[in-house]
Protein backbone atom coordinates (compact mmCIF):
# COMPACT_ATOMS: atom_id res chain seq x y z
CA UNK A 1 0.00 0.00 0.00
CA UNK A 2 2.69 2.56 0.85
CA UNK A 3 4.80 1.83 -2.04
CA UNK A 4 0.88 3.04 -4.07
CA UNK A 5 1.35 6.46 -2.91
CA UNK A 6 4.93 6.90 -3.58
CA UNK A 7 4.67 6.02 -6.95
CA UNK A 8 1.45 8.07 -7.20
CA UNK A 9 3.01 11.27 -6.21
CA UNK A 10 6.41 10.88 -7.99
CA UNK A 11 4.87 11.48 -11.31
CA UNK A 12 4.46 14.63 -13.19
CA UNK A 13 6.62 17.08 -14.11
CA UNK A 14 8.65 19.71 -11.90
CA UNK A 15 8.73 23.32 -11.69
CA UNK A 16 12.30 23.40 -13.40
CA UNK A 17 11.29 21.20 -15.88
CA UNK A 18 8.59 23.02 -16.76
CA UNK A 19 10.43 26.46 -16.73
CA UNK A 20 13.10 24.73 -19.09
CA UNK A 21 10.21 23.84 -21.46
CA UNK A 22 9.08 27.51 -21.62
CA UNK A 23 12.46 28.72 -22.05
CA UNK A 24 12.66 27.02 -24.89
CA UNK A 25 9.55 27.64 -26.70
CA UNK A 26 10.17 31.36 -26.24
CA UNK A 27 13.74 31.16 -27.74
CA UNK A 28 12.12 29.16 -30.65
CA UNK A 29 9.20 31.67 -31.03
CA UNK A 30 12.01 34.62 -30.85
CA UNK A 31 13.74 32.85 -33.77
CA UNK A 32 10.57 32.60 -35.78
CA UNK A 33 9.04 35.82 -35.37
CA UNK A 34 11.59 38.02 -37.45
CA UNK A 35 10.85 35.76 -40.32
CA UNK A 36 7.30 35.43 -39.84
CA UNK A 37 6.92 39.26 -40.04
CA UNK A 38 8.85 39.61 -43.16
CA UNK A 39 6.50 37.31 -44.72
CA UNK A 40 3.44 39.06 -43.88
CA UNK A 41 5.04 42.22 -45.08
CA UNK A 42 5.50 40.73 -48.56
CA UNK A 43 2.18 39.07 -48.67
CA UNK A 44 0.73 43.00 -48.25
CA UNK A 45 3.07 44.72 -50.08
CA UNK A 46 2.64 41.99 -52.92
CA UNK A 47 -1.24 42.69 -52.31
CA UNK A 48 -1.40 46.17 -52.97
CA UNK A 49 0.71 45.55 -56.12
CA UNK A 50 -1.76 43.28 -57.77
CA UNK A 51 -4.71 45.64 -56.64
CA UNK A 52 -3.19 48.01 -58.17
CA UNK A 53 -2.66 46.62 -61.67
CA UNK A 54 -5.87 45.50 -61.67
CA UNK A 55 -7.34 48.68 -60.92
CA UNK A 56 -5.53 50.18 -64.45
CA UNK A 57 -6.20 47.32 -66.44
CA UNK A 58 -10.33 48.20 -65.23
CA UNK A 59 -9.57 51.66 -65.94
CA UNK A 60 -8.04 50.83 -69.87
CA UNK A 61 -10.73 48.69 -70.25
CA UNK A 62 -13.57 51.22 -68.50
CA UNK A 63 -12.19 53.81 -71.19
CA UNK A 64 -11.93 51.45 -73.70
CA UNK A 65 -15.92 50.22 -73.34
CA UNK A 66 -17.36 53.77 -72.61
CA UNK A 67 -15.16 55.31 -75.47
CA UNK A 68 -14.76 58.19 -72.54
CA UNK A 69 -11.29 59.33 -71.02
CA UNK A 70 -10.67 57.41 -67.72
CA UNK A 71 -8.08 58.65 -64.65
CA UNK A 72 -6.37 56.52 -62.78
CA UNK A 73 -5.26 58.31 -59.68
CA UNK A 74 -2.90 56.92 -56.62
CA UNK A 75 -3.34 58.85 -53.60
CA UNK A 76 -0.19 57.75 -51.75
CA UNK A 77 -0.86 56.81 -47.86
CA UNK A 78 -0.33 58.77 -44.60
CA UNK A 79 0.66 58.11 -41.22
CA UNK A 80 -3.10 58.84 -40.70
CA UNK A 81 -4.73 57.10 -43.79
CA UNK A 82 -3.61 54.21 -46.28
CA UNK A 83 -3.02 54.72 -49.87
CA UNK A 84 -6.11 54.94 -52.05
CA UNK A 85 -7.03 54.68 -55.59
CA UNK A 86 -9.20 56.20 -57.69
CA UNK A 87 -10.79 55.54 -61.07
CA UNK A 88 -12.72 58.31 -62.67
CA UNK A 89 -13.46 60.91 -65.46
CA UNK A 90 -10.47 63.43 -65.29
CA UNK A 91 -12.89 66.53 -64.66
CA UNK A 92 -13.53 64.73 -61.21
CA UNK A 93 -11.75 66.45 -57.94
CA UNK A 94 -9.26 63.88 -57.16
CA UNK A 95 -10.14 61.85 -53.75
CA UNK A 96 -13.96 62.22 -54.33
CA UNK A 97 -14.07 59.10 -55.11
CA UNK A 98 -11.06 57.56 -54.13
CA UNK A 99 -11.28 54.13 -52.44
CA UNK A 100 -8.84 52.69 -49.95
CA UNK A 101 -6.32 49.61 -51.10
CA UNK A 102 -6.29 46.64 -49.21
CA UNK A 103 -10.26 46.89 -48.14
CA UNK A 104 -9.51 48.27 -44.91
CA UNK A 105 -6.81 45.52 -44.37
CA UNK A 106 -3.88 47.81 -44.53
CA UNK A 107 -3.78 49.72 -41.79
CA UNK A 108 -2.71 53.45 -42.28
CA UNK A 109 1.34 53.67 -42.38
CA UNK A 110 1.91 50.38 -43.34
CA UNK A 111 2.32 50.61 -47.31
CA UNK A 112 4.03 53.49 -48.81
CA UNK A 113 3.87 54.47 -52.45
CA UNK A 114 6.38 56.55 -53.76
CA UNK A 115 6.52 58.06 -56.63
CA UNK A 116 9.75 59.85 -58.70
CA UNK A 117 8.62 63.02 -61.17
CA UNK A 118 5.44 63.63 -59.21
CA UNK A 119 3.46 61.71 -61.65
CA UNK A 120 0.66 59.98 -59.60
CA UNK A 121 -1.85 59.16 -62.28
CA UNK A 122 -2.64 57.51 -65.68
CA UNK A 123 -5.16 58.81 -68.31
CA UNK A 124 -6.79 55.98 -70.53
CA UNK A 125 -9.06 57.24 -73.52
CA UNK A 126 -10.18 54.49 -76.05
CA UNK A 127 -7.07 54.03 -77.69
CA UNK A 128 -4.01 55.04 -76.03
CA UNK A 129 -2.50 55.61 -72.89
CA UNK A 130 -1.70 59.45 -71.98
CA UNK A 131 0.29 59.88 -69.26
CA UNK A 132 2.52 56.79 -67.26
CA UNK A 133 3.13 56.06 -63.91
CA UNK A 134 7.21 55.99 -63.95
CA UNK A 135 9.40 54.66 -61.15
CA UNK A 136 6.62 53.41 -58.67
CA UNK A 137 8.37 51.95 -55.70
CA UNK A 138 5.67 50.31 -52.68
CA UNK A 139 7.46 49.48 -49.85
CA UNK A 140 5.82 48.24 -46.84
Amino acid sequence: MRKKLLRSSAAGFTLIELIAVMVMIGVLFSIAAPGWLAFANRQRVNSVRDELLQEIRRTQTLAAQTRLSQQFTVIPGTADAPPKVQVARPSVTVGSQARELGSGQIEPGVIQIEFTNNIQWIEFDEKEIWFLVQNCQITG
